[in-house]
Parts: structure tokens; C-alpha cells; sequence
């Protein structure tokens, strides 16, 4: 599951959608990391005649919502996957990561040396005690929760007498 704008999206729905395109031979369908929306969606494709992005959003534009379409696609010869037939996401995911990684200059969580994280240290902490990239603010002790409902609402109960 993708949850991209804090909204569940289901890669099956999408890859069956695209494997209504009559062109659209094998594909598959996952999340990338993005700046806006936490998570977007991208296809990799496996296009048996001449196929472009273009038609490929304009055919998930019919069957889709807006939401729910691709923000990438790419076009590959064959999808890797196990003997079994399953399609192997997490390694075509670290690989659009790593391509990703070359063009925009990221750091991947995986090259992290040893005892390092990539959060900011408990010495960067704010007033609350928690880390600097958490809204203190909001969830400072200083900051008064709402109260808890301590009781139950009692159900009537209908006298057997009456």
C-alpha cells in the first residue's frame, strides 16, 4: 500500500488499470519518496509496440483518478521477478533510488556509516526533550493535553416491572 497525501492507494488497482492498455504487455506499480505528498506512484512498464509516458497517462486518466495516477513511468524490456513469478518491488524500488540518488545527489539510508541515522542528534533536541525535526510546540509537556473521558455514558436499562 502507498499512502500518498495521507491517502491509501493500492498498486494492484493501478497495475490493473494499465494492463487494460492493449500495448501494455507486463507492469508493475510502487512508492517513491516525494517531497509534497510523502509517497508518489511509479510504473515501470514492459510495452509490447511503440508506447510513450504520454499515452500511458492519458490511458490512466480514463480508468484512474487523479491521485491515483503514476507521477513516473518507466519503460523497461522485462520486470524482474522470483521463480515463482513474483515481482521483485523492493529491489526494483532501491534501484529507482540509487538512479535517483546519481541524478539529484541524495544520500540513500543505506550508506549511512555505522551508528549513524539520519536524524538530527539528541543534542539538537528542542524544549520538549524530542528530537529538533518534531514540532515541539505542539507536543512539549508544557503544552496541556485534552482531557481523557474518564467515565462511561450508562445504557438505560428498561425495568422488567413495567
Amino acid at each position: 500500500m502507498i499512502v500518498s497525501g495521507g491517502i491509501n492507494i493500492y498498486p494492484r488497482e493501478v497495475e490493473i488499470a494499465l494492463e487494460k492498455h492493449p500495448l501494455i504487455r507486463d507492469c508493475t506499480v510502487f512508492g517513491i519518496p516525494d517531497e509534497k505528498w510523502g509517497e508518489a506512484l511509479c510504473a515501470y512498464v514492459v510495452a509490447d509496440g511503440e508506447l510513450d509516458a504520454s499515452a500511458v497517462i492519458a490511458h490512466c486518466t480514463e480508468q484512474l483518478a487523479r491521485f491515483k495516477r503514476p507521477k513516473v513511468i518507466r519503460f523497461l524490456d522485462a520486470i524482474t521477478k522470483t521463480p515463482a513469478g513474483k515481482v521483485q518491488k523492493p529491489l526494483l524500488r532501491e534501484e529507482f533510488l540509487r538512479e535517483s540518488e546519481i541524478k539529484t545527489g541524495l544520500v540513500p539510508k543505506k550508506s549511512l556509516r555505522p551508528g549513524e541515522t539520519a536524524l538530527p542528534s539528541a543534542s539538537a533536541a528542542c524544549p520538549g526533550g524530542l528530537p529538533a525535526c518534531c514540532p515541539g510546540e505542539i507536543l512539549s509537556p508544557s503544552v496541556p493535553l485534552p482531557a481523557q473521558r474518564t467515565h462511561r455514558r450508562r445504557r438505560k436499562t428498561r425495568n422488567a416491572s413495567e
